[in-house]
């Protein structure tokens, strides 16, 4: 009951495996392979907005690393990724180019969120040339991966979370 939380964790260490769960949001594995340093973060909207992602570089590169890569794992997409008016109105207020993160919903004042492409601008933005992302739908992959959202929608008492892990292995 004493540990940290955080959405995310970065090392140096070897032959530990770091991970981070999600259930819609961003799983986000960052390495650079020559200085041998990890992190992993969660990124919802809220993290990505707030900064998690530029921070967790930061820490990677107080531990010497220079040369960022990422991998974005399996999230919400945006046709799964319904918001209100007032979340598109706070977008913009932070920004108006944030317009291209959204298009129209199905219903009068909603708009799909692209919150993988806003995730990946964040990144370029903190430096990460090399991104892979997944592009795997949590909502519409109910078989395989856990979705908060779809869980709120079938009024579920717990959504299960998917985990994401990496580590550096030391031969």
């Amino acid at each position: 009951q004493n540990l940290p939380k955080a959405d995310a964790i970065v090392t140096n260490l070897t032959n530990l495996n770091i991970g981070i769960v999600t259930a819609d949001c961003a799983p986000i594995l960052f390495f650079d392979v020559n200085k041998k340093v990890i992190a992993a973060a969660h990124a919802g909207w809220r993290g990505a907005r707030g900064g998690i992602i530029a921070a967790t570089i930061v820490a990677m590169k107080k531990l010497g690393a220079q040369e960022v890569s990422a991998i974005i794992g399996p999230m919400i997409q945006q046709d799964s990724y319904e918001v209100s008016r007032e979340f598109l109105d706070e977008f913009l207020g932070e920004n108006a180019t944030n317009s291209t993160f959204f298009k129209e919903g199905e219903n009068a004042n909603k708009y799909f969120f692209n919150l993988p492409t806003y995730v990946e601008k964040k990144l370029r933005d903190a430096g990460v040339l090399k991104i892979q992302n997944d592009q795997t739908d949590t909502y519409k992959n109910s078989k395989s991966l856990f979705s908060f959202r779809r869980s709120m929608h079938l009024k579920e008492k717990d959504c299960g979370r998917n985990i994401a892990v990496i580590a550096i292995e030391e031969n």
